[in-house]
C-alpha cells in the first residue's frame, strides 16, 4: 500500500530510528542487509546515516559479503560529492581491499559503472602493483574486469606497463 505524501516524512523518521541502532547488524545478515539496500535504493534523499556508517567503517563495511553488496547500492544511490568521498576511500585503503575476497569488488564496480575519469583514478592506484596484484588470487579479477569494461584507454594503458617489463611477463607466465 502506498504512503500518502503527508505520512511519508513520519514513515521514514520511524523508519531510521527502529534501523539506525541496529544498523550493523542489519548489515551482517543476509536478509537484513537488503532492507538497507532497499532503503538506500528507494529513500535516498535520507541515505545520510547509511553513508556516514559506511564511510566509519570503510574497511570493515567493504570487505564484508554482504557490505560489499550493500556498499554498492549506497554508491549508487549517493550525490556526487559522496561518490567523490567514497573513491577517495577506496584509494587510500587500497591495499586493504584489493586482495580482500570481497574488498576487490569495490574496485570491479567503480572500473564498470563509473566514468572514465574516475576509472583513470582507480587505474593510478593498480598500476605500481600491477604485477603482484595479476598474481593474486583476488584482485586478479579487477584486472579481469577491467578487460571486459567499455575502456580502451584503459587497456592500453595496462597492456603497456606489462610490456614494458620483462620480468613481469616471465612471472605471468610461471605462475598459471
Amino acid at each position: 500500500k502506498s504512503l500518502s505524501p503527508e505520512s511519508k516524512p513520519l514513515f521514514v523518521q520511524k523508519l531510521k530510528s527502529l534501523i539506525q541502532p541496529k544498523l550493523k547488524n542489519f548489515l551482517n545478515e543476509s536478509h537484513g542487509n537488503h532492507i538497507i539496500q532497499k532503503f538506500a535504493e528507494e529513500i535516498p534523499e535520507e541515505n545520510e546515516f547509511l553513508i556516514s556508517f559506511c564511510q566509519d567503517n570503510f574497511v570493515q563495511f567493504l570487505n564484508h559479503r554482504f557490505g560489499c553488496c550493500t556498499f554498492q547500492k549506497i554508491y549508487i544511490n549517493s550525490s556526487q560529492e559522496q561518490k567523490k568521498k567514497f573513491v577517495s576511500l577506496i584509494e587510500s585503503n587500497f591495499t586493504k581491499l584489493i586482495y580482500g575476497e570481497y574488498g576487490n569488488f569495490a574496485f570491479q564496480f567503480l572500473l564498470t559503472n563509473e566514468d572514465k575519469q574516475t576509472n583513470l583514478e582507480v587505474l593510478r592506484c593498480l598500476l605500481p602493483q600491477l604485477e603482484k596484484i595479476c598474481l593474486q588470487k583476488y584482485s586478479c579479477n579487477v584486472i579481469e574486469k577491467l578487460f571486459e569494461s567499455d575502456f580502451p584507454e584503459a587497456h592500453k594503458i595496462v597492456i603497456m606497463e606489462i610490456t614494458k617489463r620483462e620480468e613481469f611477463i616471465l612471472n605471468l607466465a610461471e605462475s598459471r
